[in-house]
């Protein structure tokens, strides 16, 4: 009896260890995604691919398009939200679905509300949340401002651009250590 169930054992982790050391299959489909989507380089990627429930794709981007977001063929649909997402996931919370990112290099962590073809949200930096403001469209002219509290002092950022098709160009200004600074944004209009 003692011999039959060596032999058992011995068939079994057999039998085990060739199930579990089979190598893994894949393959790399090449051309999945539109090479060049919407007429531009997709550009640096930046440590985040994630899938919503109706399967778009969505690619992080060092570049000023954001979150690339492509259809479950792989045919570039819109790009949204902000760029330098390092690290993402998207949850679901009560019935709708959130991208959940962090932003490294702006000590900030940033969760998205995913909404059809519609991005909304809210930056958390390193103390609280922040909202948009006093939004202005004056023919192709808009402009917004959003306020945080660091450290007990408030920083105005305002946001001025410029309408041109999908596409707003414009500059961020705010005060740093009591000196106007300013540096330029632009964002792109999400497919509907």
């Amino acid at each position: 009896m003692n011999r039959i169930a060596r032999i058992l054992l011995g068939m079994i982790a057999l039998v085990s260890t060739t199930a579990f050391a089979a190598e893994p299959k894949y393959s790399i489909t090449p051309n999945f995604f539109e090479q060049n989507p919407d007429h531009q380089a997709l550009g640096p990627c930046h440590g985040g691919v994630v899938i919503d429930k109706p399967g778009n794709i969505y690619v992080t981007t060092d570049t000023a398009r954001g979150i690339v977001v492509f259809s479950p063929a792989g045919k570039f649909l819109r790009a949204v939200g902000p760029t330098r997402i390092h690290g993402l996931e998207i949850r679901e919370e009560n019935g709708v679905q959130y991208i959940y990112g962090a932003r490294p290099s702006d000590h900030e962590v940033v969760k998205l509300k995913l909404d059809g073809d519609k991005l909304t949200g809210s930056i958390s930096g390193r103390q609280n949340d922040t909202n948009i403001e006093d939004g202005k469209l004056s023919g192709d002219d808009i402009s917004f401002k959003v306020t945080r509290e660091i450290n007990g002092n408030k920083m105005v950022m305002k946001y001025s651009g410029k309408i041109d098709g999908d596409s707003i160009k414009g500059k961020i200004e705010s005060e740093r250590d009591g000196q106007p600074t300013s540096r330029d944004w632009n964002a792109k209009r999400a497919a509907k």
